[in-house]
């Protein structure tokens, strides 16, 4: 509760400041000079010089701006007369287009526009009248001060507009000069193309008048030199026609020639296309008759080959069958000579056997022997 009190303390302090500076605003208005019956006068007087220059100043920017782009489209050509030229007119335009913006800073300095300044202060006291009492009566019903906020961030955006057209502006100060410069290096790189044209001038005369001597001398000799060779040609196409005209006898004998015998072919043409015509109907039978002659020979060849491929396909099946018994015969042989061997194997096998068994036997035998004659050698003797 005594937060919203001192809110509200504070709220009325405000209204009470801005309902000060209101009254004070409205009072300035009623004292400031009544110019509104002058102004017609004093903007004729001091308006008609301003609007000149500007609308000067407009003409010779538009014209600077073409010159500079004409001058870039003609720095590839060789011919450089009208480089230089474009050069000219940039170097003129520029000059007279600042002397137009020192007259125009000139006037704009010396005759301000007092009518419209004034008229200026009261149209900005009004809208701040006008924003104040919206302020006032926005925090007496609602506590806020939105219109306030609202009109700051009008005035700053006005006030960043300003700052980029100022920006710009001097950013197309930057601009000029940078084209000042450029165009005294053009200047100079102009004077030094020029001084070294005038050069290649002196050489190219001295060249043209060296030329000029060459090619009378030179002409003189040509001209008697085709004279001669005119001569010379006539001459060559006389006896050529001569020549041309004993060919051309020679031929027109030869096509009466090719003629005749042309006809003599037809006639011996006409002669056997008859005679074939008369024939045709023996070849038609004729080819007929082969035809049926061939066909019965390759029906039969055709019926051979049936059988042929019949008797084929039982001879491959025998022929599978012999080598497949041929293949389990030479398999039967093979198993029982490897039977036969292995037999045999055993068969010495129990053969080393035995004999190594009798010897043994009867190494024990004949020690079992001796160790009875050694015990009782009398009963031995006995046995004997």
């Amino acid at each position: 509760p005594e937060t919203d009190a001192a809110c509200r303390v504070e709220r009325q302090r405000v209204i009470a400041l801005l309902e000060d500076t209101s009254q004070k605003l409205v009072f300035l208005e009623s004292i400031m000079p009544d110019i509104l019956q002058h102004r017609d006068d004093l903007s004729t007087f001091v308006g008609n010089e301003i609007s000149r220059s500007i609308s000067e100043q407009r003409d010779l920017e538009g014209k600077y701006e073409s010159l500079i782009a004409q001058r870039a489209s003609l720095k590839g050509i060789p011919q450089k007369s009208r480089f230089k030229e474009v050069q000219d007119e940039i170097q003129d335009v520029s000059q007279t287009l600042r002397e137009s913006t020192r007259n125009l800073c000139r006037n704009l300095k010396e005759n301000p526009d007092v009518p419209g300044n004034l008229l200026k202060i009261r149209d900005t006291r009004r809208s701040l009248t006008d924003v104040i009492d919206q302020t006032v009566e926005e925090l007496d019903h609602r506590g806020s001060h939105g219109v306030l906020v609202d009109q700051l961030r009008y005035e700053q955006s006005d006030r960043n507009r300003l700052l980029a057209a100022i920006r710009q502006d001097r950013d197309m100060t930057e601009t000029v000069k940078q084209y000042d410069l450029e165009l005294r290096a053009e200047q100079s790189y102009h004077d030094v193309q020029v001084a070294q044209r005038k050069r290649e001038i002196v050489l190219m005369k001295q060249h043209l008048h060296s030329a000029r001597y060459e090619a009378g001398i030179n002409s003189s000799y040509f001209c008697k030199e085709i004279h001669s060779r005119s001569c010379s040609h006539t001459r060559i196409h006389k006896q050529v026609e001569s020549m041309r005209g004993t060919d051309a006898c020679h031929i027109l004998d030869l096509s009466r020639l090719e003629q005749s015998v042309h006809e003599e072919i037809a006639q011996f043409s006409k002669v056997q296309h008859g005679h074939m015509l008369r024939h045709v109907s023996d070849w038609q039978a004729k080819y007929d008759q082969d035809h049926r002659y061939h066909n019965q020979n390759l029906q039969k060849l055709t019926e051979a080959r049936v059988v042929r491929l019949d008797r084929l396909v039982a001879l491959k099946e025998r022929r599978a069958q012999e080598v497949d018994l041929a293949t389990l015969t030479r398999h039967e042989h093979a198993r029982i000579i490897e039977l036969e061997h292995i037999r045999m194997c055993e068969l010495g096998e129990r053969s080393r056997a035995a004999a190594v068994l009798q010897h043994t036997v009867r190494w024990f035998l004949s020690r079992n022997s001796e160790g009875y004659s050694k015990q009782n050698p009398a009963s031995f003797k006995r046995r004997k």
